[in-house]
């Protein structure tokens, strides 16, 4: 029970938690009103649109452990907004795919994920170490981005 990481379990329970209150709240609809329609993205063309989203989906999913509490609290406000928006080329189902990598791929700190925590709570590396390695690596998936929303996403059908 002593070499047990509590701090990482903790820190999920908590990420679980306010997912669920942000949801139960009704805070992610108002969170998605303020920060998406107050500052204009739903005027942007579509490709900057995505990539607001995506960044901003990104710097939310800083601030939870939990990939799982992250889009829990992110999804239905985007859908929310996205199906407000009343604009049938807006491809909503691309656009949460895509949210949902951006989300996903963040390799910044140790604590953004189970598997980084476990490796994390080996000593085998330092945050700064994770931190110098994942900069990289989430740079190259913010510019995977573009090529498959406008290549490989109009082929499986998640954009038009």
């Amino acid at each position: 029970v002593q070499k047990v990481d509590w701090t990482a379990i903790l820190r999920f329970g908590a990420g679980i938690a306010l997912g669920v209150v942000l949801m139960r709240t009704w805070a992610v609809q108002w969170l998605a009103k303020v920060a998406l329609v107050a500052d204009g993205v739903d005027q942007l063309p579509l490709i900057p649109m995505a990539y607001v989203i995506f960044v901003l989906s990104f710097i939310v999913r800083m601030a939870f452990t939990s990939i799982t509490s992250c889009i829990t609290a992110l999804a239905p406000a985007l859908i929310g907004f996205l199906v407000g928006m009343n604009n049938p080329s807006v491809p909503i189902i691309g656009i949460i795919m895509g949210m949902c990598v951006m989300a996903h791929d963040i390799f910044l700190t140790p604590v953004n994920s189970a598997n980084t925590m476990i490796a994390y709570g080996t000593d085998a590396f330092k945050p700064k170490d994770m931190f110098r390695i994942g900069v990289p690596i989430t740079i190259a998936v913010f510019a995977l981005m573009l090529p498959l929303m406008l290549f490989y996403w109009p082929l499986v059908g998640l954009m038009p």
